[in-house]
């Protein structure tokens, strides 16, 4: 892989993070569980350290809330 194991595994833990973040109804805890941390603060600090943001402000501008559409009346 070119990198030692545990930093493998913590790149991996952080893209997977990333993309269950996506999932409005996951909460960071479930996420943190998930992915292998014994809670949100370990994830939020290890998050920050990779991406620079905290996962809730990585989901809000990534993710942002979409809005729902209807058709109109034409």
């Amino acid at each position: 892989m070119g990198e030692p194991p545990m930093t493998y595994l913590a790149n991996w833990r952080m893209l997977l993070a990333s993309e269950l973040l996506a999932a409005p109804t996951m909460t960071t805890a479930r996420i943190a569980r998930e992915v292998g941390y014994g809670g949100p603060f370990a994830l939020n600090t290890a998050f920050k350290r990779r991406f620079g943001l905290s996962p809730t402000e990585y989901r809000r501008l990534k993710y942002p809330p979409r809005r729902h559409e209807f058709p109109s009346d034409a």
